[in-house]
């Protein structure tokens, strides 16, 4: 990390050891192998991670969630997946819900190439508003059925 002391450049740089107490860089701050946060962190601008990297949200509660939310001056929230630019990329959300005997069903929203595919581990796949089921679409027997469930 470099910054001034008065006026004259200073640097850091360390291979191991501790900073305790808060730490205030005037500019970038690179880190070239892990960082662990034991603690809370405030990001003021923008995190973008590059890379073939994977972020995980630790299980820590039962209540897990990434909570998106808007602001006055920005107020939609978007979640973004974008494929590479290889051909035959996809970008795809995979839900998995635990059923009571310990196994995962997962249901699967999958767009490739601007096709929007939806697989339920049932063939079932429900339309609701609030708490009304107002429409389901089904693989009955291999029969394509579409049901209306409000009279």
């Amino acid at each position: 990390m470099a910054g001034y002391i008065g006026n004259k450049a200073v640097g850091l740089n360390v291979t191991t050891g501790n900073i305790l107490g808060n730490v205030a860089a005037g500019g970038d701050v690179s880190v070239g192998d892990d960082l662990t946060v034991t603690d809370d962190a405030a990001i003021g601008g923008n995190l973008d991670v590059d890379g073939i990297v994977g972020i995980g949200i630790a299980n820590v509660t039962a209540a897990n969630n990434l909570h998106i939310l808007g602001n006055d001056t920005t107020p939609s929230a978007h979640i973004l997946l974008q494929s590479d630019d290889t051909a035959n990329a996809t970008a795809k959300i995979s839900l998995f819900a635990r059923t009571s005997d310990n196994s995962n069903k997962v249901a699967f929203i999958e767009n490739a190439a601007g096709n929007l595919t939806l697989d339920s581990a049932t063939g079932v796949i429900d339309f609701d508003d609030e708490t009304v089921n107002f429409g389901r679409i089904e693989n009955a027997s291999s029969d394509f059925k579409i049901e209306s469930r409000v009279q």
